[in-house]
């Protein structure tokens, strides 16, 4: 297997706020240069003159919107053109849909199934198929699938259906790949950071950001020694059952 590329490129999905900005900066304490994908490049900006970003010089927001298919085609040619192969992925961006929370699935809409499984399910899949195979061929990568116990089949609950199913699709994914890649240099895991104190959970969470984007890190940085972790579903650095 390779050695840590030099330079250590990553790219943080959704990395303007909240999970995503504080594993941007946990990151850039690791990588050469951390790419932050956010919606808007204003939000980018804004993001850069948080405190969270205090003293950090090595992050580059670019816009990408994960649930289309030629934003994230142009944000992958836009990285392989200035920096190569990317070593490191956190597909964060997602949405958990703040009207359908509690919904019980017989009276879910079909349109919020849609939108939770293209944000968060097919564009973690967008991502990994515009920059992963470049890893394969570099022989190193770290995939972070940012995932939920709400997704979690052997701790099921109800309501929230599309949110649910979007993040149990997305493990099943990780799952897939992780198959597809082994022995390549490249681990695919994904990881609940737990509930975390964010826009998403109307700040109701009781982790800290930087609390989960140091679990995050940790998973984006293994070993290489570390091939048994791939195809793994973790929480606070341990494996978790599906």
């Amino acid at each position: 297997m390779a050695s840590v590329p030099s330079p250590l490129i990553a790219v943080v999905t959704g990395g303007n706020r909240g999970i995503g900005l504080a594993t941007v900066r946990a990151l850039a304490g690791v990588a050469d240069t951390v790419i932050m994908g956010t919606r808007s490049l204003e939000a980018g900006a804004a993001a850069l003159e948080t405190e969270t970003l205090a003293g950090v010089s090595n992050v580059v927001p670019m816009e990408l919107d994960v649930a289309s298919d030629a934003s994230v085609a142009s944000f992958a040619d836009a990285v392989k053109l200035a920096y190569g192969a990317v070593g490191i992925l956190v597909n964060n961006a997602g949405i958990i849909g703040e009207e359908t929370f509690g919904t019980p699935l017989l009276e879910s809409r079909i349109e919020d199934f849609t939108r939770a499984f293209d944000v968060n399910t097919l564009g973690a899949i967008r991502m990994m198929q515009a920059l992963v195979p470049d890893m394969v061929a570099a022989s190193y990568g770290r995939v972070v699938n940012i995932s939920s116990g709400m997704g979690q089949l052997s701790d099921m609950g109800s309501g929230t259906s599309p949110y649910r199913l979007s993040k149990s699709a997305l493990n099943a994914a990780t799952r897939v790949l992780a198959n597809e890649v082994e022995g390549s240099g490249v681990f695919v895991v994904c990881t609940c950071p737990g509930f975390v104190d964010t826009d998403m959970t109307n700040h109701r969470g009781h982790i800290k950001p930087s609390e989960a984007a140091e679990n995050i890190a940790y998973l984006a940085t293994l070993p290489s020694d570390a091939a048994d972790h791939s195809g793994g579903f973790f929480r606070n650095k341990k494996r978790i059952d599906w």
